[in-house]
């Protein structure tokens, strides 16, 4: 007699969710800084948003997880060739380097323009999709 197996649902990919997340969260960051403006240089909080703020608050604003933001930063660190963790500089007074630092240079870097954060945001939305297909191979 044959037993009935339960058929399971195939196991979700690994990094798959997070991926996806990612891909939310930085075409939320383009459509952000399209809407509130985009700043360079600011060293006070201001209603216009740099790269970083704005994956930042796109990340806050449907309570994604800390870990889906950090792959949103891996997507944007990968785009940008840049490294997606501070590294420590000796001449900062701060005790712990702000987590968009490289992102914030790379925005404020002279010449830089609304369109290059913005395809650089939106860069990273499609290596964050293409990563979460391969993911399912």
């Amino acid at each position: 007699m044959k037993k009935n197996k339960k058929l399971l649902p195939d196991p979700e990919p690994v990094n798959f969710k997070e991926w996806r997340a990612a891909n939310k969260i930085l075409k939320k960051a383009v459509k952000l800084i399209h809407e509130k403006g985009w700043q360079q240089g600011e060293t006070e909080p201001c209603s216009q948003l740099c790269l970083a703020t704005a994956i930042e608050q796109a990340s806050l604003e449907k309570k994604y997880s800390f870990v889906d933001f950090n792959y949103a930063r891996e997507a944007v660190s990968r785009i940008l060739n840049v490294p997606r963790d501070p590294v420590a500089n000796p001449s900062d007074p701060l005790a712990v380097p702000y987590w968009g630092r490289h992102f914030m240079e790379w925005n404020d870097t002279p010449g830089r323009t609304k369109e290059q954060v913005t395809d650089a945001l939106y860069a990273a939305s499609v290596l964050a999709d293409e990563l979460a297909a391969s993911s399912k191979h």
